[in-house]
């Protein structure tokens, strides 16, 4: 006569971690590697200094060269200079120099400083930002800082900031907007960007929760990976 159970007692539920080897079923449990994953995460974020160096510090450190050694003293960043002690020094700089800005192209002084600027802005924001999933939010901190270029100029056009309107300052800041995102497009193009296979293997999770009944069946539920079978 068959052994009945009217009440199946059931055990708690609690929390293991499979091993590579474990099945579910039919299907093939395989909880990832953490030194794979560290290294698919890891290419993904990782700074590459080489690029922020060369597309941001740089040219916004000529920039401010060019500004520095043959602009106007009467401009705000002069007043810095005398706040920190190096008025004195930047003065005597200038003088060494001053023969030089006879030779450099009037564009070079008063458009390419701002257009580096834009330049070193564009790529450091637009990289911090390439790995984010929304596409809306990327091109949002990338077209910033020619978005603010551009409407501080058409701003002194309608004389609500102060300055003289220049179209070549214009172009210079959609110039200087197109090549750094250029290069941002080129990175995208060789794996650091946002990819859905690297974002799936960053969610994947190799835990799952076993819960043994009476009759011998046991469901297996991978919290973060796709759903298993529901026997062992």
């Amino acid at each position: 006569m068959p052994l009945a159970i009217a009440n199946p007692v059931v055990l708690p539920v609690q929390t293991v971690t499979l091993p590579a080897s474990s099945s579910v079923g039919s299907k093939r449990v395989e909880p990832e590697n953490p030194s794979t994953r560290s290294r698919d995460v890891n290419s993904t974020r990782r700074l590459p200094w080489a690029f922020l160096l060369l597309n941001g510090l740089l040219p916004f450190a000529f920039g401010l060269a060019i500004y520095t050694l043959w602009r106007s003293t009467k401009l705000l960043m002069f007043r810095t200079y005398h706040q920190v002690g190096l008025y004195g020094a930047i003065l005597g700089l200038r003088a060494h120099v001053a023969g030089f800005k006879h030779f450099v192209p009037g564009p070079i002084l008063y458009s390419v400083p701002d257009a580096l600027w834009v330049y070193a802005a564009t790529a450091m924001l637009g990289y911090l930002w390439l790995n984010h999933p929304s596409r809306s939010m990327r091109w949002f901190w990338t077209l910033l800082p020619a978005s603010i270029g551009v409407g501080s100029e058409f701003g002194q056009l309608a004389k609500l900031v102060p300055g003289t309107f220049d179209w070549m300052d214009v172009a210079s800041y959609v110039t200087a907007c197109a090549l750094a995102t250029a290069s941002l497009h080129f990175l995208r193009g060789n794996g650091h960007g946002w990819s859905t296979a690297q974002a799936a293997v960053e969610k994947q999770s190799s835990k799952c929760t076993v819960a043994p009944i009476v009759t011998g069946l046991e469901t297996a539920t991978c919290t973060g990976g796709e759903a298993n079978a529901d026997q062992i």
